[in-house]
Parts: C-alpha cells; structure tokens; sequence
C-alpha cells in the first residue's frame, strides 16, 4: 500500500503538478520568516544604502562605504544589544552573500566595500581613528 502511494506520488510530481499550500499557511510562513529573520531587521533597522545598481560608476567615489568586517561587527553588537545570543548569529559566509544581495559592493585588493552607513543614531565609529557617521550624537 505504501509503495503504490510512493508511485502514484512519483507520477503526480513528473508530470509538473504541485500542491499549493492554503494562502493562510503562506501568509503565516512569510510572517514567521520576516519575525525571525534578524540579519534583516538589522539591515532596515541600522544600515542604510548609499548607491545601488543604478548609481553611475563616476559617482561612486563620493560614496560613503563600510568594510564587510566593520558591517558584520555592528551586526553583531546590534545583536547583542536587542537580547540574543551570538548563536542565533548567521555564519560569516551566509552573511557576505546577504550583505552582497542587499547593497552594492566593490572588493579592491580583496576587503569587500558595500556602498552603505550606519543610519542617523546608529553606532559610534568601531575602528580606531575611523570617523564617525554622519548625523552621529554620543548623546
């Protein structure tokens, strides 16, 4: 009995047919991605793009623009300072290919450059001698 619901299940799919969940059951599974996804809600929360893919090459220069070392370290602190514990983190790899998605990025002599600031209110400068955002007040 099993092995004919394997074939039937087997046809069904090589054929092209799928089964389409419920639209409550989506709208709930994006809602729980959204509520769980933290490296985005750190992206819209703290970082904001200085260029995108429509940006001309000429103007880029004039851009400000974060290391991916110095995005994944305010990541982290921004993790840590809404409660969560460095193992919900995503690893460094899953990380670059988001911030890569997300912002525009240049890699001269191999340090990753994403075309992006920390929003008004974020974060002090992390490097030593490194200025501070613009818009940013200690207090």
């Amino acid at each position: 009995m099993l092995a004919e619901g394997v074939r039937r299940a087997a046809k069904f799919y090589a054929t092209g047919c799928t089964i389409k969940p419920p639209k409550p059951v989506m709208v709930a599974t994006a809602d729980y991605r959204k509520a769980e996804d933290n490296l985005g809600q750190f992206f819209d929360s703290r970082i904001k793009a200085t260029a995108d893919e429509n940006t001309p090459k000429a103007d880029l220069r004039d851009c400000e623009t974060m290391t991916g070392q110095r995005l994944r370290e305010e990541y982290v602190n921004w993790n840590r300072e809404n409660g969560n514990t460095d193992s919900t983190l995503i690893g460094t790899r899953n990380f670059g290919e988001r911030a890569k998605a997300r912002f525009r990025y240049s890699r001269p002599c191999g340090v990753v450059n994403y075309f992006c600031e920390l929003k008004s209110g974020g974060l002090g400068p992390k490097v030593e001698g490194e200025p501070p955002p613009d818009g940013y007040d200690p207090m």
